[in-house]
C-alpha cells in the first residue's frame, strides 16, 4: 500500500513520518519548501521524498461566496 503524506516537512507533517519509517508499506512525503536536514532524515529512513508544490489551477472555485 502507498502512503502519501503531503506537508512532510512541517511540524506536523514531519512527525507524522516518524512513525511509517519501519513500515512494510512506500511511504511518499511532498512538501513545497526544502530542508536538507529533515530530507536526510526522511530519506535515511527509506521514505521516499518529492518537492512539488501542488496546487489547484487558477480557474478552480474552491469556496463559492453566496450573497444573500
Amino acid at each position: 500500500m502507498k502512503i502519501v503524506i503531503l506537508g512532510a516537512l512541517g511540524y506536523v507533517g514531519f512527525e507524522l513520518c516518524k512513525p511509517f519509517k519501519d513500515s512494510p508499506n512506500e511511504i511518499i512525503a511532498i512538501d513545497s519548501s526544502f530542508l536538507p536536514d529533515k530530507v536526510n532524515y526522511l530519506v535515511k529512513n527509506g521514505i521516499k521524498f518529492y518537492y512539488r508544490f501542488i496546487r489547484l489551477p487558477s480557474n478552480h472555485l474552491i469556496f463559492q461566496r453566496t450573497i444573500l
